[in-house]
């Protein structure tokens, strides 16, 4: 996924659909070679029809779910949500690209191995670790959401935005149905924008409104 966003984020202003200048500090090397073929003039546009050909729908349907997840958390900022929830975080960058409120507090919750690396990485591009964001060590399939989270700071009582993108079919049933009723028990009014499929690209992004049981 960080490489489809940074291939969008190389596109001209006025066609892109959104722009992700962290996407590529978080690829590995062999993808960071990818890029640099990318930015070639003429050999770099057959790349993204390259993955068109080799993975269908793979990239468009990353491009197209970006876009509209973040046209949703943008909407539940000026909505008033302070708490944003990250399941699965990996290198998600939008507590970092996405204009917010000073007030928004943004929690990245994923395995212990993501967030350490990404802690790193941020502080080599910011100088330090971003204020706003709290990294939250969670194995679904072996862990509860729910302490782990509050201890980080998380309010239970007060309305939150959840977002679950390219995570559930890495995980057991029972570990999705306890996370989503976890998330079903917080405060009314809080929402959750999740994506469901049989690939980790591919698939359905869907938004509904939770809380309170």
């Amino acid at each position: 996924m960080a490489f489809i966003r940074t291939l969008e984020t190389l596109r001209p202003a006025r066609k892109r659909l959104f722009s992700d200048a962290l996407a590529a500090v978080f690829l590995r090397p062999s993808l960071k070679l990818a890029l640099q073929v990318a930015r070639l003039p003429v050999i770099g546009q057959g790349l993204p029809i390259y993955m068109d050909r080799r993975w269908p729908g793979a990239r468009s349907s990353g491009v197209a779910r970006t876009r509209l997840i973040d046209d949703l958390m943008i909407e539940a900022f000026t909505n008033g949500f302070e708490q944003v929830v990250i399941l699965g975080a990996g290198f998600d960058a939008r507590a970092h690209r996405l204009p917010h409120p000073a007030a928004i507090r943004f929690f990245e919750v994923d395995q212990p191995s993501t967030p350490q690396a990404k802690r790193c990485l941020l502080e080599k591009r910011f100088g330090e670790l971003p204020s706003h964001v709290a990294f939250v060590e969670v194995d679904f399939n072996r862990q509860g959401l729910g302490p782990t989270l509050e201890h980080a700071g998380f309010r239970p009582q007060q309305a939150a935005f959840f977002l679950w993108e390219g995570v559930t079919n890495y995980l057991t049933e029972e570990a999705v149905d306890a996370t989503l009723r976890r998330v079903g028990g917080c405060a009314a009014g809080s929402q959750l924008a999740f994506t469901s499929g049989v690939h980790h690209i591919v698939g359905v992004t869907l938004y509904v409104q939770v809380g309170a049981g």
